[in-house]
């Protein structure tokens, strides 16, 4: 049996957890600018904004215009939910 302080070292020793870069992404829609975050991880673009959260694979696209899309999906999305 493993004393604590053994796994205290074997945690200290665990490689730390990267925060990913995260990149500004906004879009216009009716005349209003909407702004989120995205980030790329495993191939694919994650989006988030204040509407949810969004994810895609990349798939040869360029990264910002894929977040762009995603973005507009959020949007899109929560505008319609609002009617």
């Amino acid at each position: 049996m493993r004393s604590i302080r053994a796994y205290k070292e074997l945690i200290a020793m665990m490689p730390k957890k990267r925060e990913l870069p995260r990149y500004n992404v906004q879009i216009d829609n009716g005349g209003k600018t909407y702004r989120g975050r995205y980030s790329i991880a495993g191939g694919m673009v994650h989006v988030r904004c204040m509407y949810g959260e969004k994810s895609a694979m990349i798939h040869g696209a360029q990264r910002e215009p894929l977040a762009k899309i995603l973005l507009r999906e959020l949007v899109e999305e929560w505008l319609f939910a609002e009617r």
